[in-house]
């Protein structure tokens, strides 16, 4: 892959991105449906558990809903999804509500919701209006799919969302195991001009560096921030590379 790296970019990803803000990282707020989904407490309680070397929950997109939000910030990207229990709502709703200057991640790879796939009308349609878009993907996305993606003009993927398992989403090192060689396989397409952000259990500086050896060209941290210890040497390292 030909791709700039003349700086890294460090995301705090959801859930960890709606509350928490460090100087010299981007949040990521979200996942939104359009409309709320209540029940996020409810699922913390009922579905967050550890497994060996990482998490699993399956909280499924519990938010405030997008179409509420009054205004938006442009400091912070905005994680998107179009789910099966809004059938009336389109993709062309989001395209409509969001100004050119708002960063967007289009989530289409949660294991705990029933996504919509998107069009290809629908994703050029988004790059031809905004300014920074990403597509967030599964693990077990298929390369073929990321060059059609590339194709359509997305130019930042993130790798990736949680592993499915059973009825669960798993982070961690769990997925860092199937995330890995994910990274590395993207890496290595003939896509010039792109980001990957690379995220799925990155604790310690060699996580870092296994990712960055794999291809990535930024970061994402989520499930570190319940060692929130670690956290600070590990942006340090990255912001060396």
């Amino acid at each position: 892959m030909k791709y700039s790296s003349l700086y890294k970019s460090i995301y705090i990803s959801p859930p960890f991105g709606n509350y928490i803000s460090l100087e010299g990282c981007k949040s990521i707020k979200g996942t939104y449906t359009w409309y709320p989904r209540k029940g996020l407490i409810r699922q913390i309680i009922k579905t967050l558990r550890p497994v060996r070397g990482g998490w699993k929950n399956s909280i499924g997109f519990r938010n405030r809903g997008f179409s509420t939000i009054n205004k938006l910030d442009y400091t912070k990207t905005y994680s998107i999804s179009k789910i099966k229990e809004e059938p009336k709502v389109s993709w062309q709703d989001f395209i409509e509500r969001i100004p050119a200057y708002i960063p967007v991640e289009i989530n289409i790879g949660c294991p705990n919701v029933s996504s919509i796939s998107i069009s290809n009308t629908d994703i050029k349609n988004f790059t031809k209006k905004l300014f920074d878009i990403s597509i967030k993907v599964s693990p077990n996305t298929k390369t073929s799919y990321i060059e059609k993606l590339w194709e359509l003009g997305i130019r930042k993927f993130h790798l990736s969302n949680t592993l499915p398992i059973q009825t669960y989403g798993v982070s961690g090192y769990p997925l860092k195991r199937i995330n890995l060689p994910f990274v590395e396989r993207v890496a290595k397409l003939d896509l010039k001009h792109t980001r990957l952000i690379a995220g799925g259990g990155i604790y310690t500086i060699q996580d870092v560096m296994d990712y960055h050896n794999a291809g990535a060209t930024d970061y994402s941290l989520s499930t570190i921030f319940f060692t929130p210890w670690k956290v600070s040497k590990v942006i340090r390292r990255i912001r060396k590379l």
